[in-house]
């Protein structure tokens, strides 16, 4: 069997099975499926009257109505429940799927500034590269809280799918393709418009403010903050290191240096940005039109400022991505004495990117900034602890089972944080493509360890890593996207996710040699041979979904309990 259809058909597989076991065990809507498919089936009988209780506009329920057309045409079988369903299922395994491995290969590519660069590069991508794109592209279709809803009508799948695909048009400089992909995203939600206007304009902006550039000023370093932001407003400079170089002072200078640049370019920049705000004002005309965001439920629904929500999201993406993650957390072991380190293994060094962890004053001041967020802006909906169905109300329940536990994990997310950024950067190497970071056992700092004695640091794909004008218009989105809910749910983080994984270079250990020890990271040629040592990191991922997958599916499928307010109709957990 082909390589390239191994993983869609362990995706097709893996999705089936899920499907199957929801349609034959839970034949009737649950939770919010219940006003979805009520909904849906309305317009199918060509009913136009809105429930008032769903807060989404009615894109799904329109393109579901041209769906149950065709499973009527073709004589699907099943009830109108598991055709909705079945819907979720297809987008799944066809367009979700392609699109994820379309935006993988182009980020593989590296960041070019023009099409026809991606197109050059691209077809210079080794076989390697290819199976290791097609996995992160199943990976990502496997991830827990997306895969869960392939099998139940939510918005979720469909919302996603078109955000990636106005991503993956941006990337291809497809503008009337990216205008149609983010109008649409809007009608299944609303906060699909901070990805498709703010996130794909802010990178409209850095792009073009940098193709204005000559090659003389990109190679030009200035070596002051004041040299910086007078040739960004005079040659039209970024400031925009890479993130494994980069320190906490350096993500204002770009903020800076980006806006004086767009200044000194302004019609150029505002002719780039015609798409994006022509999006952003027809959802303003939507939201004076409306009277607000959300269409129904609006009491329950009012838009706020929910600062938690952004720390959050770094344990969320942790907890579900630590086969990433786990190299990040061990470079604190160089911080640790000398004489410590000399005692720990060799291969505890050699997993570890050539990154110095944060500085202990940024560390105590993120942490001291996010004690304030917690102390006077943790808001916790009526709805949270109201409903014992979704894992957030048990993460609630112990995070306020005592005042002091929620001021005592910000370290946590301050560090997740920290490790989650840094994944975006790759694995900076030196010109001999490791670097040596340990002491002699003996502490003199003048001897280091010699360059054949040094344990390697694990070789980078072709994937060039993240700049910190990305990740400032990636927190800008996120933000905006996250901190206008007052309620927690896990579904609200899957875009963030699906494109901070897209933006994680993968990596590629070492493999032992024929003694069995640790040899240094393979060549190109002999990085064309995919095995489990080659991207170890992504085999370790698709186990870890899959765990995830099957326990939360068990538990969903075999775990009912009764509520006395419902007697007779089945409970069951979710995310």
């Amino acid at each position: 069997m082909s390589r390239s259809i191994i993983r869609p058909a362990v995706l097709r597989g893996l999705g089936a099975v899920w499907f199957y076991n929801i349609a034959t065990r839970v034949a009737d809507p649950y939770l919010d499926e219940y006003f979805h498919v009520r909904q849906a089936i309305a317009y199918w009988n060509h009913d136009l009257t809105w429930d008032p209780k769903i807060t989404t506009p009615p894109g799904l329920y329109i393109i579901s109505y041209l769906w149950l057309y065709l499973c009527k045409v073709f004589h699907l079988p099943g009830s109108l429940t598991v055709q909705l369903r079945g819907f979720n299922l297809l987008l799944s395994i066809w367009p979700l799927y392609f699109t994820l491995q379309r935006l993988s290969t182009q980020l593989s590519a590296g960041n070019a500034s023009d099409s026809s660069a991606q197109t050059d590069s691209c077809s210079k991508r080794t076989a390697a590269s290819s199976w290791k794109i097609e996995h992160i592209a199943l990976n990502a279709c496997l991830f827990p809280p997306l895969f869960f809803f392939y099998a139940l009508y939510y918005t979720d799948v469909l919302s996603a799918c078109l955000v990636l695909l106005a991503f993956d048009a941006f990337r291809s400089r497809q503008r009337i393709k990216m205008v149609t992909y983010s109008i649409l995203s809007l009608t299944l939600r609303q906060t699909n418009i901070f990805w498709v206007s703010i996130f794909l304009g802010g990178l409209e902006v850095i792009r073009t403010v940098k193709s204005k550039t000559t090659n003389t000023e990109k190679s030009h370093v200035e070596t002051t903050v004041i040299e910086m932001i007078k040739a960004s407003y005079m040659k039209g400079y970024v400031y925009d290191p890479p993130i494994g170089e980069a320190g906490i002072e350096d993500y204002p200078v770009c903020v800076v240096t980006s806006g004086l640049a767009s200044l000194r370019s302004i019609f150029q920049v505002m002719q780039a940005l015609l798409s994006y705000i022509a999006v952003l004002l027809m959802f303003a005309c939507f939201v004076v039109w409306n009277g607000g965001v959300v269409l129904g439920d609006k009491s329950n629904h009012v838009a706020t400022v929910h600062l938690p929500q952004m720390l959050y999201i770094w344990p969320y993406i942790t907890f579900f991505s630590w086969p990433l993650l786990y190299p990040y957390f061990l470079t604190f072991l160089r911080i640790l004495p000398s004489s410590i380190q000399s005692m720990l293994p060799r291969s505890a060094f050699r997993y570890t990117p050539a990154i110095a962890p944060p500085r202990i004053l940024v560390m105590i001041l993120s942490t001291a900034v996010a004690c304030l967020i917690v102390r006077f802006n943790t808001l916790i909906h009526p709805f949270t602890l109201a409903d014992n169905r979704h894992y957030t109300f048990y993460v609630f329940r112990i995070l306020l089972r005592h005042p002091a536990i929620k001021y005592l994990i910000t370290p946590v997310y301050v560090l997740c944080g920290w490790v989650a950024i840094q994944a975006m950067g790759g694995w900076p190497q030196g010109e001999s493509g490791h670097q040596s970071f340990r002491e002699p056992p003996d502490g003199n700092k003048s001897e280091k360890i010699s360059e054949d004695e040094a344990p390697a640091p694990i070789a980078a794909d072709k994937r060039d890593g993240q700049s910190v004008s990305f990740v400032l218009v990636f927190l800008l989105a996120t933000s905006l996207s996250l901190i206008s809910a007052p309620l927690v749910e896990p579904r609200y983080f899957v875009v963030p996710w699906l494109i901070w994984r897209l933006h994680v270079p993968s990596m590629a250990p070492p493999r032992p040699d024929a003694k069995g020890d640790l040899a240094k990271p393979s060549t190109e040629e002999d990085d064309s041979i995919p095995n489990l040592w080659l991207g170890v990191n992504l085999y370790i991922e698709t186990a870890w979904y899959i765990v995830v997958n099957v326990v939360t599916g068990y538990i969903f499928l075999n775990w009912g309990f009764d509520w006395p307010s419902e007697p007779g109709k089945v409970q069951r957990f979710m995310w």
